[in-house]
C-alpha cells in the first residue's frame, strides 16, 4: 500500500511538472504564455517572457508590449515611430534633429535588455538616465547613450584614440570606429567610453542582423554587453536618474533609413539594494594571474624587454621640439635605459589603471639628492610618482622614491640598494572634470617593493617642479610617461590594466 501511494505521488509530480513546462520555452517561459512557471528562479528573467510572467516573478517589466506606445513620448526631432509586427520601427525624416521615443517613467538603477536591428547607413542609440529639461538647451534630450554604430568613419574628436586589434597591434588608420556598445554623452560632453581598446566588443556587432544589448546601471557604474561580449565599463556620477529613449539619428539623406527594437525588458534594482546579488548578473571574467610579477592574462604589456614598439619619444631641440618621434632609449639585457635622449610615452592613452613597473638605479651610484638615480612615472603625463636612489642618500621627503612629487612623502623608505631591481605596483584613478572644474580629484595607491607607501592619496593637482599644484581640464585618457632626468635608470617588465 505504501509503495502504491508513493508511486502515485511521483506520477502526480511528474504530471504537474509537464503541465507547467507546456507553457515554457527554453528560458522557462514562452512569449505566448499567459501564466508564469511557478519556479520563478528559472522562468521569467529572459526578455522574451510574457509581461504577466516578468512582473511577478522577476520584478521586471516589458517596457514595450508590442501593441501601443502607452507610457512613451516622442522628444526632439520628427522621425517616424510606428509599431510593425510587435516591434518599434524608427524611420528617418530628412533634415530633422535627433529624435527620441522616451519612457514617461524615469529609472535609476536597473538591468535593461533589448534586441535591435539597424540599417548600415544609420547611426542610433539607447538613451539611459536621460532628461529633457526646460532650463537646459530649451529641453534638448541629454544624457548617457549606449551607442549603435554600424559603420561610422574613424572618430577624430578630442577623445579619439588608437584602435587596437585583438593581438595588441594597431588597427588600420581607415578602420571604422565600430563603437556599438560604447557610451556617448548625448547633448553634453560627447564620448565617455569609446571602444578603441575593446576589439572583441567592436567585432561582436552583427551588421544587418538582430543584435542584443544588456545594460546594467547601478550606482555610479554603467556596464554594457553586445551579444554577450563585455563592452563599456564606465564610472560616472553625473546623472543618477532619467528616462529610457530610443534614438533615430538626424540625417541629411532624403532616402529613409530604419532602426528596429523589440523585447525591451527592464528590471529595476531598488535604491536600497545597490549591491545587487541576482544570479542573472554576468559573472566576473576569468583572469589567469601572473607569477612573480609577470603580467596577468588580461594585462596590456607595454615593455617585455624586446622592443619599444608601444612607445613614442619627443624631439628635444630645434624647430620641431616637442613633436613625436621614435624613442631613442637603448635596450640592454632585457631592460630599457634612460640615455639623455628625452622622456618617452606610451602610444596608447590611459586613464584609471593598475600599473606594474620594475626599475633600477645606477650602480655604482653617483651624485646626491635629486641628482642620484632620478626618473619618474607620470600618469597621463601630469601626475608623477618619483623614481630615485634614496636608500641612504637624503633629499626632501616629498621628492624621494615612492613620493608624489612635491605633494606627499612616502609612508616608508622601501628602497633597495643601488643596482638592485625594484617594483612599483600602482593603482591610479584619473581626475574627472565638469567644464573647467575638477569634480573628482585623482588618487594614487602605491606599493614599493610590496610595501604600501601611498594609501589612496588624493592629488592636489599636477605635480610641477615649481609653483603650486592645480588641476587643468584634460582628456579622459592620456599617455603614460617615463621621465628622462639624465640619469641612466633602467626599466623592465612594464604592464598595465585599465580600470
Amino acid at each position: 500500500m505504501k509503495k502504491t501511494v508513493a508511486l502515485l505521488i511521483i506520477l502526480t509530480a511528474i504530471f504537474c511538472m509537464s503541465a507547467a513546462m507546456a507553457n515554457c520555452g527554453k528560458d522557462g517561459c514562452s512569449p505566448k504564455a499567459k501564466t508564469c512557471n511557478s519556479d520563478c528562479s528559472k522562468s521569467c528573467c529572459a526578455p522574451k517572457c510574457h509581461q504577466d510572467c516578468a512582473k511577478p516573478c522577476c520584478g521586471g517589466v516589458l517596457l514595450f508590449d508590442g501593441k501601443s506606445f502607452d507610457g512613451w513620448i516622442q522628444r526632439g526631432g520628427e522621425a517616424k515611430y510606428e509599431i510593425v509586427d510587435g516591434m518599434v520601427v524608427g524611420t528617418t525624416v530628412f533634415d530633422t534633429p535627433n529624435s527620441f521615443l522616451c519612457t514617461k517613467v524615469h529609472y535609476s538603477n536597473f538591468i535593461l535588455q533589448l534586441d535591435f536591428k539597424v540599417d548600415e547607413q544609420l547611426n542610433s542609440g539607447i538613451q539611459i538616465r536621460s532628461n529633457s529639461l526646460k532650463d537646459y538647451k530649451n529641453g534638448r534630450v541629454h544624457g548617457y547613450q549606449v551607442e549603435i554604430d554600424p559603420k561610422q568613419p574613424p572618430y577624430s574628436g578630442k577623445r579619439a584614440g588608437l584602435h587596437l586589434m585583438e593581438d595588441g597591434s594597431e588597427a588600420p588608420k581607415d578602420a571604422p570606429q565600430s563603437w556599438t556598445g560604447g557610451i556617448y554623452d548625448e547633448g553634453r560632453n560627447g564620448w565617455l567610453y569609446p571602444l578603441t581598446n575593446k576589439p572583441k566588443a567592436r567585432a561582436a556587432f552583427k551588421p544587418g542582423q538582430w543584435n542584443h544589448f544588456k545594460i546594467i546601471a547601478n550606482g555610479d557604474s554603467i556596464k554594457t554587453w553586445i551579444n554577450g561580449v563585455p563592452a563599456a565599463d564606465l564610472k560616472d556620477k553625473t546623472t543618477k536618474k532619467g528616462f529610457i529613449g530610443l534614438q533615430v539619428h538626424g540625417t541629411k539623406s532624403k532616402e529613409p533609413h530604419q532602426v528596429r527594437w523589440k523585447s525591451i525588458f527592464l528590471k529595476e534594482i531598488k535604491d536600497d539594494d545597490l549591491n545587487y546579488y541576482g544570479s542573472d548578473l554576468p559573472q566576473p571574467k576569468v583572469v589567469e594571474p601572473g607569477i612573480n610579477g609577470s603580467p596577468p592574462s588580461d594585462a596590456i604589456v607595454l615593455f617585455d624587454g624586446q622592443n619599444l614598439l608601444k612607445w613614442n619619444g619627443r624631439i628635444k631641440k630645434g624647430k620641431d621640439k616637442g613633436k613625436i618621434c621614435e624613442p631613442k632609449w637603448k635596450i640592454t639585457d632585457g631592460s630599457m635605459v634612460v640615455n639623455k635622449s628625452g622622456s618617452i610615452e606610451t602610444k596608447q592613452p590611459f586613464g584609471s589603471c593598475q600599473l606594474h613597473i620594475e626599475w633600477a638605479t645606477p650602480n655604482p651610484p653617483s651624485g646626491k639628492g635629486q641628482g642620484r638615480g632620478n626618473s619618474g612615472v607620470y600618469f597621463m603625463g601630469k601626475y608623477e610618482v618619483q623614481v630615485l636612489d634614496s636608500r641612504i642618500s637624503q633629499t626632501y621627503p616629498r621628492g624621494q622614491a615612492g613620493g608624489i612629487y612635491k605633494q606627499k612623502e612616502p609612508l616608508a623608505n622601501a628602497c633597495r640598494k643601488p643596482g638592485e631591481w625594484q617594483t612599483y605596483d600602482i593603482i591610479f584613478h584619473a581626475p574627472e572634470f565638469d567644464g573647467k572644474e575638477c569634480t573628482n580629484p585623482a588618487t594614487l595607491i602605491v606599493f614599493h617593493n610590496g610595501v604600501v607607501v601611498q594609501d589612496h592619496f588624493t592629488l592636489l593637482g599636477h605635480t610641477a617642479h615649481s609653483g603650486d599644484p592645480k588641476y587643468k581640464p584634460h582628456a579622459a585618457k592620456l599617455p603614460l610617461q617615463l621621465q628622462d632626468h639624465s640619469n641612466p635608470v633602467r626599466y623592465r617588465n612594464i604592464w598595465i590594466h585599465e580600470l
